[in-house]
């Protein structure tokens, strides 16, 4: 850009071509005002994340947890000379804002993610020992990261050159480009987390010998019902009903013992023979409005697809066995709150067989890696 700068006493105002490339003082004070503001919620945020997890985790993490005592610090010495240090509450604030955001990317970013990840916290069950705990550090880590990376991005704007003019204003003026650079971070984050569904726990427990699982899609509605037997002719039923865009629903179960002559049981075990050597396209959540899928687990890991979606059939025998499976169990119970952060999006069939912790999901799409 080309053209003489001045500077107007009576108005303050820097222009070049009758175009105004900074603020007049009112607008500076708001600026000022902002940026202050932004320090003082992320310096907030570190203090309470260090204090939350000083209390809450064993001694010998606590030292790790220091380097939120350092950015909050310098967020509040960046905060307290923001009004008459403006210049190098900035540097500060960019300093300490990357020092931050590397610090939290290096324990978010690294192993064992992203079969472990902050946001997967809130799939936690109520009823888990912990689950609370857990869960509140999951917001303060967010609160931390989102306000650490917004007091980054202010301070970094606010060095652009202020030729860089967007509609008659300098970009460096502008609040919402450092805005829409925190708000894209946290949705990439997002995304990246919460895909597959899994619990954030790890669990070493004895596989079913076959479950079946039948969901039925109506718009945004899932009906789904599993069943599940195990080696001892110990028989697993759960239901749920669904929605998409809601965070919780219920989870109904019940259970019953079949004895080692029982029909059902001995065509169980062989249906699970039977399949052991097919092969179906992948077990993916149904899109269609309306849809229907049957799901076969055999053993842990050898899942079969059946939906409308693929145009293709369960055997019958599997129909067969799934109905007199779930009739063996009378009655089912409220059994809590099953969780998805992802709001239905996330919760598949893979999670509707069992298959729903980490360990459970290793290997597996999206690239959870466990080791």
């Amino acid at each position: 850009m080309t053209g003489e700068y001045r500077v107007t006493e009576e108005s303050g105002i820097l222009r070049s071509g009758g175009v105004n490339l900074c603020c007049s003082r009112p607008f500076r004070m708001k600026q000022k005002i902002t940026t202050f503001i932004v320090l003082v919620f992320a310096a907030s945020s570190s203090l309470c994340l260090f204090l939350y997890l000083l209390k809450s985790l064993p001694g010998g993490y606590r030292s790790t947890q220091w380097a939120l005592i350092a950015s909050a610090s310098a967020f509040l010495i960046a905060s307290g000379i923001v009004f008459r240090r403006h210049r190098i509450s900035q540097w500060i604030g960019l300093i300490s804002g990357l020092g931050s955001v590397y610090w939290f990317c290096g324990i978010e970013f690294g192993y064992p993610f992203p079969a472990l990840n902050t946001w997967i916290a809130f799939n936690l069950p109520d009823a888990a020992t912990g689950s609370s705990q857990q869960i509140w550090i999951a917001k303060l880590k967010i609160a931390f990261s989102i306000t650490a990376l917004a007091a980054t991005t202010i301070s970094a704007t606010r060095f652009l050159p202020p030729q860089w003019i967007m509609r008659k204003r300098p970009v460096r003026d502008r609040l919402w480009p450092a805005l829409a650079i925190c708000i894209l971070a946290a949705l990439f984050w997002y995304a990246l987390s919460v895909s597959p569904y899994r619990i954030p726990w790890i669990v070493d427990a004895a596989s079913p010998k076959l479950t079946l699982l039948h969901v039925e899609k109506n718009g945004s509605q899932f009906h789904e019902t599993s069943v599940s037997i195990f080696p001892d002719g110990q028989v697993y039923v759960s239901h749920n009903d669904r929605r998409l865009f809601h965070y919780r629903f219920p989870i109904y179960s019940g259970s019953a013992v079949l004895p080692d002559d029982n029909r059902t049981r001995e065509a169980a075990f062989a249906l699970g023979r039977q399949l052991a050597d097919s092969a179906t396209a992948p077990a993916v959540r149904l899109r269609s409005k309306k849809a229907e899928g049957w799901y076969v687990r055999i053993q842990h890991t050898h899942v079969l697809a059946f939906t409308t979606e693929y145009a293709t059939r369960p055997p019958t025998q599997a129909i067969v066995v799934f109905q007199s499976l779930a009739s063996a169990v009378s009655e089912t119970k409220y059994q809590g709150d099953a969780k998805d952060i992802c709001f239905g999006f996330c919760y598949d069939p893979m999670a509707g067989l069992g298959l729903q912790y980490m360990n459970d999901r290793c290997g597996y799409q999206n690239g959870t890696h466990c080791k």
